[in-house]
């Protein structure tokens, strides 16, 4: 039986930079679909033109935070 003892801290930082790259390129469209329709949502004082571009913007910088 072998015990790994140490691991490359450049090698988990690629490893987890691609899984979270995956992970918000899989999600991307949801948040722009969820980003879109806060838009459409009316309320008191109208439509929210900002609201798709928040999410949009959440969408993309997801993966970043």
């Amino acid at each position: 039986m072998q015990t790994i003892k140490s691991v490359g801290a450049l090698s988990v930082a690629k490893t987890m930079g691609a899984l979270y790259a995956a992970l918000g390129l899989l999600f991307l469209p949801f948040f722009l679909l969820i980003g879109l329709a806060g838009s459409m949502i009316p309320n008191q004082g109208g439509q929210n033109p900002f609201a798709g571009a928040v999410g949009m913007f959440f969408g993309l910088l997801a993966p970043v935070f």
